[in-house]
């Protein structure tokens, strides 16, 4: 699980957005630790003092479809939030996306996505 601040990986220069499902928002730390603990591999979005618990990401709109297919079979309730990103973060997600738009194995599905959760986390904490 990592903790990370947006602010950190957003530029108002070469924007392109990404999918984030967030599962909860919260005003401290330990609660937002305390949802994410219970979603394996999730990360903590710090976005202005409001902690976001972020339990997958779906690159584009292709691979939208299953990301929410493997989130409603897990039964996670979640919220789907844009994020803008840097264009150079975009190009480090879109391996994993040509991946997931070639499966349906959900196992597969969720390794896929702690990757997709590592790398953004690895990208934004440079």
């Amino acid at each position: 699980m990592a903790y990370i601040t947006y602010k950190k990986f957003m530029s108002y220069e070469n924007l392109t957005t990404i999918y984030a499902y967030q599962t909860g928002i919260y005003n401290n730390y330990s609660n937002a630790l305390a949802n994410a603990e219970k979603l394996n591999g999730s990360i903590i979005i710090n976005d202005n003092n409001q902690f976001l618990v972020i339990a997958a990401v779906a690159p584009s709109t292709t691979s939208k479809e299953k990301i929410e297919y493997l989130l409603q079979n897990e039964n996670i309730d979640y919220y789907q939030k844009q994020l803008s990103l840097k264009t150079n973060l975009k190009k480090d997600l879109s391996y994993y996306e040509q991946a997931l738009n070639q499966t349906n194995d959900l196992d597969t599905l969720k390794q896929l996505n702690q990757k997709l959760l590592e790398k953004l986390q690895e990208r934004i904490t440079k």
